[in-house]
Order: structure tokens, then C-alpha cells, then sequence
């Protein structure tokens, strides 16, 4: 199993389950907008710690992509489709983060669909 892939996977993985905290915290109603703008900026910071933690295999993905075992590639897919899927949750669901994130959602799409 490809190393670098797999590094690729846990970090889409734990990014995933980043933004899919933000989200259960949008969709509580309870929480205060303050604490919600704090936890998402807490949440992107992390997000995209873990991404730089990994941009040497996007840097050189088309080398390691070749030889991937096609199981390993289908759970790529699957964890890079939750990530997006978290962000565009979030932006959906909260306009006040939309002006927050929108600038570095890109950034995290673009590492997102590399």
C-alpha cells in the first residue's frame, strides 16, 4: 500500500470529520453566532494544518496516483467527497461563514480536488 496515499486518506479523513463538526454545530440552533464564527475558525485552522501536513503528495500525485491499489483509490474518493461535501454543508447553512470561509474553502477545495 502507497504510504503517501494512505497519508493523503487520513488527512481527507480527519478533515472531513472537522468540517462535519462545524456542521452539527451550524445546524444547532442553541449556539451562540460568536461561538459558532470561534469554532469555525478553530475548524479551518485545523483543516488546513492537516492539508500542509500532506501537500507533498499532492506536489508529486501524479507519480504515486499510477500505482494505486484500486480499493485504496475508491476510499480516496469516498474521503475526498465527505470533505466537500462537509464544506459545502457549512457554507450552505450559514451565510455569516459563507464571508469567512469562502476565500479559503477555495484553497481547501482546490486541495480537495487535486
Amino acid at each position: 500500500m502507497s504510504e503517501p496515499a494512505v497519508r493523503l486518506l487520513d488527512s481527507f479523513t480527519l478533515q472531513a470529520e472537522i468540517y462535519e463538526k462545524l456542521l452539527e454545530r451550524c445546524l444547532d440552533e442553541s449556539v451562540d453566532p460568536q461561538q459558532l464564527t470561534r469554532f469555525a475558525q478553530e475548524s479551518q485552522q485545523k483543516a488546513r494544518s492537516v492539508g500542509e501536513q500532506v501537500l507533498d503528495v499532492v506536489a508529486s500525485w501524479g507519480e504515486i496516483s499510477i500505482d494505486l491499489e484500486p480499493q485504496l483509490r475508491s476510499d480516496l474518493v469516498k474521503a475526498r467527497t465527505r470533505v466537500h461535501a462537509a464544506i459545502t454543508g457549512v457554507l450552505s447553512r450559514n451565510e455569516v461563514l459563507l464571508g469567512m470561509m469562502g476565500s479559503d474553502s477555495v484553497q481547501d477545495q482546490q486541495l480537495v480536488a487535486s
